[in-house]
């Protein structure tokens, strides 16, 4: 179990450094997903030298069940729909297509403001590097995945995922569409992932401001 999401960041980093020994010499830029995977990012980020945004992502959630994740959507507008729910895309496709606009106009807008208060540069540009995206744990991977494709979208050459906690089932997954997945512990009944901190309190706006401002970046060339 983890203390916190900054020890989570920490040793993380150590796995992610010792991962990446033998790796291609590319620019590496940490994206992390918001809001739990800021400080874990920040962390990260830090430990590298690395630049580091972020990439906002939002589950689509069930029409009558909001915590259900019918699909994901990113703040670059690419949506992914969630084969395993037993409800046929076709039957939803209006409410997903609404849904799609309404969620990516938010995305876009909470990203933007967050890295401005922040000082970050909002235009990273990806093209030829190895972005690297970070959460604080990941269960079912909806919004990893449409991080993964929207990073391929922008130009990435390589792009990872590290997290302290990935579920079994779902690493396994994710490992089809990333270049590498990393994390601490694949737990195979994994529960929720606040089970693995001791302080998973939630993180507030301004906790995601203050964690981002924390870090001075090296500018990409």
């Amino acid at each position: 179990m983890f203390k916190n999401r900054t020890e989570a960041g920490k040793l993380l980093a150590d796995k992610l450094q010792y991962a990446l020994i033998d790796a291609l010499p590319l620019k590496t830029v940490i994206v992390a997903l918001p809001r739990g995977g800021v400080t874990v990012a920040v962390e990260i980020a830090k430990k590298m030298s690395a630049t580091l945004t972020v990439l906002v992502a939002k589950k689509i959630g069930a029409p009558n069940q909001k915590e259900f994740a019918i699909g994901a959507v990113s703040s670059s507008g690419v949506v992914v729909l969630n084969d395993d729910t037993g409800i046929p895309h076709f039957l939803l496709r209006a409410y997903i297509d609404s849904e799609k606009n309404r969620l990516a106009n938010l995305t876009k807008q909470a990203e933007s403001e967050w890295l401005a208060s922040a000082g970050l540069n909002n235009q990273v540009d990806f093209r030829g590097t190895r972005a690297i995206v970070i959460d604080d744990g990941v269960a079912t991977g909806m919004t990893t995945i449409a991080a993964e494709r929207s990073l391929r979208q922008l130009g990435a050459s390589e792009v990872y995922l590290a997290a302290p906690v990935v579920a079994a089932e779902t690493a396994r997954t994710l490992r089809n569409s990333y270049d590498h997945v990393i994390s601490i512990t694949e737990p195979t009944n994994m529960g929720a992932v606040g089970f693995f901190y001791e302080d998973f309190h939630q993180i507030s706006d301004e906790e995601v401001k203050l964690a981002l401002s924390t870090y001075r970046q090296p500018e990409l060339d």
